[in-house]
């Protein structure tokens, strides 16, 4: 019986020794990697799906703008940008769209409710 529970305690300092070097080597892989896109002297400025497993990016390299296509068989420079100026993301259109809908729901609503109030039942 003794000789069993000395097995046992054998495998779990092996299992927490193992743990441990499992923890120390991702840390010191960690340490090496830098975030994705997000490297000193390139850049992922701007990325828009076409599809399911493709997209494009605007990358800035140091001081180049490149246009690039990025699918599953590969990257593609497909133009090399003169320029390169963000634009903020229209919101006047979808506050139009937004008071449009609310607008068209209210007169729906409205149109329902008076069909009630005219006799709209069959008693």
């Amino acid at each position: 019986m003794l000789e069993l529970i000395v097995k046992l305690v054998i495998y779990l300092v092996v299992l927490v020794g193992v743990l441990y070097l499992a923890y120390i080597t991702t840390r010191f892989v960690a340490k090496g990697a830098r975030p994705k896109g997000m490297s000193g002297n390139i850049q992922i400025l701007e990325k828009t799906p076409l599809g399911r497993d493709s997209c494009l990016l605007i990358v800035q390299v140091q001081e180049r703008y490149l246009l690039l296509g990025v699918t599953p068989s590969g990257i593609e420079k497909l133009q090399e940008l003169d320029h390169y100026e963000p634009k903020e993301p229209a919101t006047a259109v979808d506050s139009d769209f937004a008071k449009l809908l609310a607008g068209r729901l209210k007169d729906g609503k409205d149109k329902l409710l008076s069909g009630k109030k005219s006799g709209g039942s069959n008693e």
